[in-house]
């Protein structure tokens, strides 16, 4: 701090988090804000978080709008008393470095762009938002020409995407008038989400193993004790076969493998923004009444948006279950480094042979081949079959 002059930058939730996206600010600049107030809402591709101020002060300058991205350390205020001038609060934004060497200054996080790309003609030191430029590399468009509508001729993504039509370069389909459309702007979350996916279906040699197990001793175990969902269950013999056959409960990390003691099961659950994967600890140690308790907690939690870092990050085996929705069976793809996934379709009733009527469930195990083989998997999946239909054992 320089003569009662205060940063505020992008701050860093976990090792995972590069960049945190400004979705609402509770302040304009020249409010007084006082320590324990909400300042600014900050969405990561996993959470968004009120942030609360540690201190009280006046806010003297911030980055205008909201939706943009900024990298972690990125300085998006300033703090300073009545009796700062303007010109100095000027020259501290100016020369403000982030304390991470790792991160670049503030004039360059606030998109200060010294290199160009091969397709995009980008002159030095233009004033643009990371979005903006993000979407002008992509489209390879010339900025040399374009003025920013944004504070101090800020280049935002609007004028970008002007830019981008009167160049020839992104256009929009108006064929059909009479079927309008909306444009949906990705979520931070739905990006992650989109480029992870598309490495892992890539780059993970993927192999399925399907069977269909029977839930009946199950069913009727779980109406005598009427204690936690079919999920729950599933989740802790998911534990169980884990134990049993360790092998599967593993990280592929390129040229090692991590093999773990306890089983960290993180499950897939929907949010208005994508899926997000809480993980049940040492489910292997819990109970289905502990493990119901704690999944009721982090769904609570997922859905509206106060997970932590330490709810989501890890994870030794996932599980993904559709079967309350009426799906029979999916494939799910592997969520690196874990090297293992189980999709749960549905409960379905089927008439056996010799005439009598069970309920299976069908199941689908997805391994990453580079860690886990066919028989290591296959033998995983009869440990989940029989810890599930003798359910005493659960």
């Amino acid at each position: 701090m320089t003569k009662n002059i205060r940063a505020f930058t992008m701050p860093k939730w976990g090792i995972e988090m590069e960049e945190g996206v400004i979705r609402e600010w509770h302040a304009k600049v020249g409010d007084k804000v006082n320590e324990g107030d909400i300042f600014v809402v900050i969405e990561t591709d996993k959470i968004a978080n009120d942030v609360e101020l540690e201190f009280s002060s006046t806010l003297r300058w911030r980055i205008d709008g909201e939706g943009d991205a900024y990298p972690v350390g990125a300085l998006i205020s300033i703090f300073a008393e009545e009796s700062v001038t303007d010109e100095e609060v000027e020259v501290f934004r100016n020369s403000f470095e982030a304390v991470d060497a790792s991160f670049a200054n503030s004039k360059e996080s606030e998109g200060s762009i010294n290199t160009s790309t091969e397709n995009t003609k980008v002159p030095l030191n233009l004033s643009i938002s990371p979005m903006a430029k993000e979407l002008a590399e992509n489209l390879g468009v010339d900025l040399t020409s374009v003025e920013g509508s944004g504070r101090k001729g800020r280049v935002s993504l609007q004028d970008v995407e002007q830019a981008a039509k009167a160049q020839g370069l992104y256009s929009i389909d108006n064929s059909d008038e009479n079927n309008p459309h909306e444009v949906i702007k990705l979520t931070s979350m739905r990006k992650t989400i989109a480029k992870r996916l598309t490495e892992a279906n890539r780059d993970i040699p993927h192999f399925y193993l399907r069977c269909k197990i029977n839930m009946d001793n199950l069913i009727k175990s779980r109406e005598t004790n009427k204690q936690g969902s079919i999920n729950d269950y599933v989740l802790k013999a998911c534990a169980i076969a884990l134990k049993a056959e360790p092998d599967v409960n593993v990280n592929f990390m390129g040229e090692t493998i991590h093999r773990f003691k306890h089983a960290d099961i993180s499950v897939a659950v929907a949010t208005d923004r994508g899926l997000i994967t809480p993980i049940i600890r040492s489910a292997d140690d819990k109970t289905i009444s502990e493990i119901s308790s704690e999944m009721k907690e982090l769904g609570h939690k997922a859905k509206n948006e106060t997970l932590q870092p330490s709810d989501y990050q890890g994870g030794t085996f996932s599980l993904s279950n559709l079967g309350m929705m009426g799906i029979s069976s999916f494939d799910a793809v592997v969520n690196p480094p874990m090297a293992a996934i189980l999709a749960v379709g549905s409960l379905e009733e089927t008439v056996l042979p010799n005439g009598e009527c069970t309920k299976l469930m069908n199941v689908t195990l997805s391994c990453d081949h580079r860690a886990i083989d066919g028989v290591l998997g296959a033998k995983w999946l009869q440990a989940f079959r029989e810890a599930l239909e003798s359910p005493e054992n659960l």
